[in-house]
């Protein structure tokens, strides 16, 4: 479930209708609100994040939503995602331009991955991009590592050019940066403390 223009009333409208389709269907969801549904927030909107599978958000779109919700939290990477748990989705993540991207799954442990070296254009559409490669190696059934590395390896091809939807990979092409950058592998920056 991503942008959907319009009034706040229409929007939430259709976020509210798909989202109850999903939960009479058991279909797992995940959501990346757009602008729209960023700067009109209501609670159709944060019902939605709390009952999705993954929410897709930059670094600074979470902290809007954790401000807006009154949720503490500092500007550190591991504080912003360790706060996102408070907003319900089972599992997120954020992209945070040339820090990279982080994942948490279930079990809350935060994955990093640098992005994939490249030359910088524009940089608009790439969390789209990066959200396109990443939910593609989910829906194939992909580790969570090479799920980011398809996310980054799309975004990388995206900021070379000009535009939103220019250089989004294929297969072939995904495949081929993937092998290009072996090395450039997610690694887990923070897990929860087992008390025993």
């Amino acid at each position: 479930l991503t942008a959907i223009g319009g009034e706040p009333q229409d929007w939430a409208r259709i976020y509210g209708k798909v989202m109850d389709y999903a939960r009479e269907e058991d279909i797992p969801v995940a959501i990346s609100p757009g602008s729209a549904q960023l700067h009109n927030k209501n609670e159709t909107l944060y019902e939605s994040i709390a009952a999705s599978t993954i929410l897709l958000v930059n670094k600074e779109e979470a902290m809007n939503l954790l401000d807006d919700r009154g949720i503490e939290h500092q500007s550190e990477i591991v504080s912003v995602m360790r706060a996102l748990r408070n907003l319900g989705p089972e599992m997120f993540s954020v992209t945070d331009g040339s820090e990279g991207s982080y994942f948490m799954t279930q079990d809350e442990r935060i994955h990093k991955l640098n992005p994939f070296p490249t030359e910088k254009v524009d940089t608009t559409g790439a969390g789209d991009a990066y959200a396109a490669g990443l939910m593609s190696g989910i829906l194939e059934g992909e580790s969570v590592s090479e799920s980011m590395r398809r996310g980054a390896a799309n975004a990388s091809a995206v900021i070379t050019t000009y535009g939103a939807g220019e250089g989004l990979l294929t297969r072939g092409e995904m495949e081929k940066s993937l092998q290009t950058h072996p090395t450039i592998q997610p690694e887990v920056i923070w897990e929860p403390k087992i008390n025993l």
